[in-house]
């Protein structure tokens, strides 16, 4: 039948911010089921103040990517350096 080989594809804003979700986890924030983007950015926040302003402005622009995706592939781009921004 070939079904069980096919390969599904997640979102690249996806995988980034689930990338997120695990590095905030490793350090003790975790996303909890049903929680909005928006609320464990401000979990996140409040856990770490001084990266505060990165995880809002990750937040930003993953939700727009999600809810307005005819943006340009630069926000892949900064999805990626905010990532890497993140410092503990």
């Amino acid at each position: 039948l070939g079904l069980a080989r096919r390969k599904v594809h997640e979102a690249q804003e996806h995988q980034l911010y689930r990338r997120f979700c695990s590095a905030l986890a490793k350090r003790g924030v975790a996303r909890a089921t049903g929680q909005t983007p928006g609320d464990f950015a401000q979990q996140a926040a409040n856990a770490f103040p001084a990266q505060a302003a990165v995880i809002a402005e990750f937040t930003r622009v993953y939700e727009t990517l999600c809810y307005a995706p005819q943006v340009d592939a630069g926000a892949y781009r900064q999805l990626q350096r905010l990532l890497r921004q993140l410092r503990f």
